[in-house]
């Protein structure tokens, strides 16, 4: 009966938290992980809000250049194109890292409950090294994931504005390499969830047999 109330709540945990990576929840909020056997792995993480706000002082002179070449546009219905677009990719990059590290958090939590089982299945003298290969993987996996959030996170976006008649392939480039980005950091989540998935799925057979 315990076992089965273990297993419900970590398929419980999935269900709610780890959900299509491709659908991005809105007004996700970002807070420190609390201290966890992740954290002692030395997984970085890191507050992604006080990263953005490092990087918005850092890239402040560039921000500030781009507004006037966006002002010096004769075309006004051009300036507010550009002025969207910039401000469409900004405001996704932050939903899909906020998205990110969510999910990473959870699985973090997951895995942490994962261990405290296998630790108990130790202490009963059961060879557990399996499992702790396993453990070890999705560790791996998901630090870095968390790495490739944090980079991610710090990216600016900024169109490089050089004239008019150019101007459609300039943004076709930088909605073309966020895009790039995004899928890069979405597959290493993927992966870091799956192997997270692959130990759920090992520890039940582990103690079923």
């Amino acid at each position: 009966m315990k076992l089965k109330k273990f297993f419900l709540r970590i398929n419980i945990l999935l269900l709610i938290f780890i959900s299509p990576i491709a659908i991005f929840a809105q007004n996700i909020s970002t807070s420190e992980a609390s201290p966890s056997a992740l954290q002692n792995k030395k997984i970085k993480r890191i507050n992604i809000q006080e990263l953005r706000e490092e990087v918005i002082e850092k890239n402040k002179a560039i921000r500030e250049e781009f507004k006037e070449k966006l002002k010096a546009l004769k075309d006004e219905k051009k300036q507010t194109i550009v002025e969207r677009i910039d401000n469409k990719i900004t405001n996704l990059n932050k939903l899909h890292t906020d998205r990110f590290n969510n999910i990473l958090e959870r699985l973090g939590n997951i895995l942490d409950r994962i261990q405290e089982k296998v630790n108990t299945l130790e202490a009963q003298e059961k060879d557990v090294s399996s499992l702790n290969s396993l453990i070890d993987i999705s560790i791996t996996k998901i630090s870095e994931a968390q790495t490739a959030v944090n980079e991610q996170a710090a990216k600016d976006y900024i169109i490089n504005i050089q004239s008019e008649q150019n101007l459609g392939q300039t943004i076709s480039a930088v909605h073309l390499e966020f895009k790039n980005d995004i899928k890069s950091v979405r597959d290493l989540v993927k992966d870091a969830r799956r192997s997270v998935l692959d130990l759920i799925l090992e520890l039940k057979d582990f103690i079923k047999s």
